[in-house]
Order: structure tokens, then sequence, then C-alpha cells
């Protein structure tokens, strides 16, 4: 769903921390995204993107991101920028949604990529939080270089997938792992994997009102490898995520109402 802007204009910056002088702080703006127009309440077009609500990933001394809305159909981007501010590309702009599934927009690759990108070798993948064929989001890859966008995946929040994917995925031997915050069995959120050429898609756990619901936070990825060799959820892994991140509830059997989301709009160093 889209948020409305309140501040069309969003900064990248970095601030530098030597490890020598804590109190010494540089602060630089490395890109401030387009001024643009809204094009109806809630959806505002510019040449760049804007609101990049997730992390970044760096490769060498590149920094790569999404912008969850903003680009010339107002569905977002895929950008990357050099860490000095130098040399800001736009990668990818999120096509036009049209008609009206489950109340979502539909379009061929995705629309509101909130999550940050992840990196193997010179491909980055990610997932947008709707949009796709039916509405309910996508996971994506395309080239560092901005070339050979692919659709992995369209969500379709039937009982056997899920439904709006909003935290990072994660990688392990050429198999991405993630979470959907609906969907599944009971429409309360799946755990899913896919390998990276999009083939194998699998619902490996769907979320309950008595084992969780919504996984919109990337700690509950902490969780994926232990459930996929275990079949189950840990106490210490429970404990550890009650600690790093607040969980409103961790029960005897599954995680619950994981409620947090990273709104990135600083990269420290």
């Amino acid at each position: 769903m889209k948020h409305p802007l309140f501040v069309p204009a969003v900064m990248i910056i970095v601030i530098l921390m030597p490890s020598s002088l804590v109190l010494a702080q540089t602060f630089t703006n490395l890109h401030n995204f387009d001024q643009g127009a809204f094009i109806s309440d809630t959806i505002y077009t510019n040449n760049d993107g804007t609101e990049p609500v997730a992390g970044m990933v760096l490769s060498a001394n590149t920094l790569y991101g999404t912008a969850s809305q903003g680009g010339a159909e107002g569905n977002g981007t895929v950008f990357k920028i050099n860490i000095g501010g130098s040399d800001f590309t736009n990668l990818y702009t999120f096509t036009a949604t049209v008609g009206q599934t489950g109340g979502l927009g539909t379009n061929s690759d995705g629309d509101e990529p909130l999550a940050g990108l992840i990196l193997l070798s010179n491909v980055l993948f990610g997932v947008t939080g709707s949009g796709g064929e039916a509405g309910f989001g996508t996971v994506f890859r395309i080239n560092s270089d901005g070339t050979d966008f692919t659709n992995l995946h369209n969500f379709s929040a039937i009982t056997n997938d899920g439904a709006n994917p909003e935290a990072q995925l994660i990688l392990l031997n050429n198999t991405l792992y993630g979470t959907a915050t609906g969907g599944g069995s009971s429409g309360n959120g799946a755990i899913f994997k896919l390998n990276i050429d999009g083939t194998d898609y699998t619902n490996i756990y769907s979320f309950s009102a008595t084992s969780g619901t919504q996984p919109i936070g990337t700690g509950v990825q902490m969780c994926v490898l232990e459930l996929e060799t275990t079949g189950k959820f840990g106490r210490s892994m429970r404990r550890s995520i009650q600690r790093m991140h607040g969980a409103d509830q961790i029960g005897q059997r599954g995680i619950k109402k994981f409620r947090w989301r990273t709104h990135a709009q600083q990269i420290f160093r």
C-alpha cells in the first residue's frame, strides 16, 4: 500500500566516524532525490525515485538501493551511486500499474520496492510489496549495470504462496529465502524460498494466529535456516530476536506479530 508523501525531496547521507575520535563527525549529503509532481493523491513521479526506506548494499565503491516510490511511473526505482556521491544512476524504473486486483494494480514487474537489495556477483535481487501479475508483489533480479531485469516470481496470495513481501531477501547456496507479510495457508504471512533463476518456488512455512502474523521485519529471517534444518524455532533464536528487535510477543511454538520495519534514510561508517 502506498503511503502519502510529506517531503518529496529525500536525502541519502553519510556520517564518517573515525574510530580514533568518535565525537568528530563529517556530514555529507550524497544525493537529493529530484522534485517531481503528484499524479494522484498518493502517486508521485520524478526522474530518480523517492522514499528510499530500505538500507543499501555496498560493492567496491558503489552503493545500490531502492526507492519505494517515484520514478517515471511513481512505482519506485532501483539505483546506484558512488560512495563519494558521484554518478547517481537510475538503473530501473518500475512500470505503471493498471486495473484493480484485491485493491492493488497489476503490471509485469512489481510496484513499491520497500526492501533493500542483495548482491551476488554482478546480479542484484530484491522484492516489491505489490504489483506483478496478481498485484501482490514480486521477486526480481537485475544486473548491477541495469540490464536484464527479470521477474522471478509473482505472488498470488493463494494458500501455497504468499503476498506483499516487505523484507530483504537472504541468500544461501544459490537459494533465496524471504518472508511475505500476507498470504500463506491462513493469510497471516509466509516464509518462502526459490532458486536464483526463479525455479522451485516453495512456501516452507505459513504463519497462523497461533504461530505468528505479518512477518514485516528482517529479523524473522534469522529463523529461516533454523526452521529449514530443524523444522522448528529454537528457544535461543526466539530470545535473540526478542532482545534485538523487541517483538510484540515470542511464543513457545513460533514467532508472533513482528511489527518493526527499517526506515533507513542514513548510512553510517
